[in-house]
């Protein structure tokens, strides 16, 4: 039987930046600035200084960069930082077909990861470009009767594509973390019924 989670793994692990069309790394790059500048304008948003706060107040390895506010955080929380600020105004790119907002999910999980492993502007686009490909052809598969579930459930599949790239995991560790991305997205059950360590 065929593995569609599988198939789309394999695309993201295999295609690099002199792969991608010259449109898709057109969109990325302009997708890129405008994430940064959303996030900007989304800085002041009510709630987002108290999350920056509480990632300060749990200090720790000072691998990324807490956009806006300054400051250097592992870099996990460095994106739970900046990702409240990215959509806090509503003003991200939009994929009409998709359903929805795309970068501002992507970029604070990749930005964090790329500043950490200290990858070059060519890695970064091919990470938010593979992502934003994955997310829109997700969103897009689901019948339109199903409203914002469309994007939501590929939201969390594209942070983990992206950052995979960026963390270079061969085909089986990024299934792996595609399964845990799943496990996240769809709730416990499946997790239940494979007999999966993410139930807990």
């Amino acid at each position: 039987m065929a593995d569609i989670m599988l198939d789309l793994v394999r695309n993201i692990v295999n295609i690099e930046y002199q792969d991608l069309p010259s449109e898709a790394v057109d969109y990325a790059k302009k997708s890129i600035l405008d994430t940064i500048a959303v996030t900007v304008a989304g800085s002041t948003a009510e709630g987002c200084q108290a999350v920056v706060e509480l990632v300060k107040g749990y200090g720790g390895k000072q691998e990324s960069t807490i956009w806006v506010y300054g400051g250097r955080v592992p870099a996990a929380l460095a994106g739970l930082a900046i990702g409240p600020m990215a959509r806090a105004r509503d003003l991200g790119d939009v994929h009409e077909n998709g359903g929805g907002h795309v970068t501002e999910y992507i970029l604070p999980a990749a930005y964090p990861v790329a500043e950490c492993l200290r990858k070059n502007g060519k890695d970064l686009i091919t990470a938010v470009a593979l992502a934003q490909d994955l997310m829109i052809r997700l969103a897009t598969s689901i019948n339109r009767d199903a409203g914002s579930l469309r994007m939501g459930m590929s939201r969390i599949f594209a942070p983990t594509a992206a950052v995979a790239k960026l963390a270079k995991l061969d085909e089986a560790t990024m299934l792996n973390a595609m399964g845990i991305a799943y496990a996240q997205a769809a709730g416990e059950w499946q997790g239940l019924i494979d007999g999966a360590l993410t139930v807990r």
